[in-house]
């Protein structure tokens, strides 16, 4: 599956969020425990999120 780069104006047309997020495209290799080695690897996409401070704490 390609990955397309698009400009912000088609992102906000196509009705995604404005906000900026961190986005990470990147392989994941699952462990195959009778070969004994990695299988192929498998394209996920991950978000990082800010920690929430717990309530309470200023």
């Amino acid at each position: 599956m390609p990955l397309k780069k698009i400009t912000k104006k088609e992102w906000i047309k196509k009705g995604l969020p404005e906000t900026i997020t961190n986005i990470h495209v990147g392989p994941y290799y699952r462990w195959d425990n009778i070969k004994k080695d990695f299988k192929k690897p498998i394209i996920i996409v991950t978000q990082e999120r800010r920690r929430r401070k717990p309530k309470g704490i200023k």
